[in-house]
């Protein structure tokens, strides 16, 4: 079984923690994500396509 991946990014953004999530969280604006080639989503959740070829199932 592949491990997951972990991802631990820690910076300071002078902004609101709404309008953080509210970006982080837009499955339809993903483009600033470099590593997500297509956000497909779903009635009960989403598919990640990454450019490597794999994908996750949220």
């Amino acid at each position: 079984m592949k491990p997951f991946l972990i991802s631990i990014i820690t910076d300071m953004i002078e902004v609101s923690v709404t309008l953080v999530h509210n970006i982080v969280t837009d499955n339809k604006n993903f483009q600033w994500r470099k590593e997500v080639e297509n956000i497909e989503l779903l009635e009960d959740g989403f598919i990640e396509y990454y450019k490597g070829g794999e994908y996750t199932l949220f």
